[in-house]
């Protein structure tokens, strides 16, 4: 059986590599999308009643069906993005420094991505049978890394604000 750590390096080695080809700037819209995403559950479970009640009512399968949905959707809208001709004019040159900063921000996308999946798993319980806890006490500790433990309140409305200052002042 293969470690949910092994699975994170492995996804972060290889959206690095697809971060190399797409190119940072379109690599960072993906990073924006997951703060969205992390934003939009955020939001939802603190401040819309209703949605406290429909996710306890539905156990802790819920509770993760619907923030990976969230998360994925956001990725989905993310990855298409449109071909903007002033962005692959302005900012997307074939050199080796901008492979170089899209590797970077492909690996930090994919630490977003699955690093908020594993943490949600992990808060939750690990609800489903085919996944287990990890037992490696250095797996343990690095959960307290992940996107979700700390970009709560008020850190993600930070992000967010950041996110769009640089959407609307670099990409726009």
């Amino acid at each position: 059986m293969i470690t949910l750590n092994a699975i994170f390096w492995m996804f972060v080695f290889m959206f690095a590599v697809v971060g190399a080809m797409r190119g940072w700037a379109k690599e960072l819209l993906v990073t924006f999308s997951v703060i969205l995403g992390i934003f939009i559950i955020v939001l939802m479970e603190q401040f819309i009643p209703f949605m406290n009640v429909f996710l306890l009512e539905g156990g802790a399968e819920r509770q993760f069906t619907t923030r990976a949905v969230i998360i994925a959707a956001m990725i989905i809208f993310g990855y298409q993005t449109p071909n903007i001709r002033r962005l692959s004019e302005v900012l997307v040159r074939e050199s080796f420094q901008d492979s170089l900063l899209g590797i970077f921000i492909g690996a930090i996308n994919a630490y977003f991505i699955f690093g908020s999946l594993w943490y949600y798993l992990h808060q939750l319980g690990y609800p489903f049978e085919w996944v287990q806890q990890p037992v490696d006490p250095a797996a343990l500790e690095f959960l307290a890394y992940l996107p979700p433990a700390w970009l709560g309140i008020p850190a993600i409305y930070f992000a967010v604000a950041i996110s769009f200052i640089f959407v609307v002042v670099v990409l726009i």
